[in-house]
């Protein structure tokens, strides 16, 4: 049997000992709750259950493995994969975000021009300055919007952070 340490906020298993190492180093149950622990107390073999594989069942009394029947290094390689894919797609965000932003303090910059053709206007007594700012603040963000969808297109981080957040203009 193996006394399996889990933690409810990371949803994670985070130690496996046997009940010898766990009264040697003069642990309580008592004291593993206090620390924020659930504690179980189950038949589970470290060296064939890759711990980042291992989470709270659906009725919460026992630690399963997300991946049954797989190697240990299968197990491994699939949590691997996971975190590459989240990784990805956190750069990508970040990368979206980027390219939004910029867009943002591009359009902010054309303020002035803006102001200017309602000047325009206002004197030859139309709206074709104005309009054609508007225009020109569209295209912006048709550009922008279209580079930034481009990001989801990529498949590896360095892709992502190897693109230039400027590259819309």
């Amino acid at each position: 049997m193996a006394l399996i340490f889990y933690r409810e906020s990371t949803n994670s298993v985070v130690r496996i000992i046997d009940q010898d190492t766990f009264e040697s180093e003069g642990l309580t149950e008592e004291s593993v709750l206090a620390a924020g622990f659930k504690l179980f107390d189950q038949d589970l073999d470290p060296e064939e259950n890759y711990t980042l594989a291992l989470v709270l069942s659906e009725d919460g009394n026992s630690i399963v493995n997300r991946f049954p029947g797989k190697s240990f290094n299968e197990q491994r390689e699939l949590i691997d994969a996971e975190e590459n894919l989240t990784a990805l797609n956190q750069a990508k965000e970040t990368k979206k975000a980027a390219i939004l932003s910029f867009l943002k303090s591009g359009i902010e910059e054309l303020n002035w021009k803006l102001q200017r053709a309602k000047d325009l206007d206002l004197i030859n007594g139309n709206n074709q300055a104005v309009s054609a700012v508007y225009q020109e603040i569209q295209e912006l963000k048709d550009k922008a919007t279209a580079y930034a969808n481009s990001v989801d297109l990529l498949e590896t981080i360095e892709d992502v952070q190897g693109l230039p957040t400027k590259g819309f203009l």
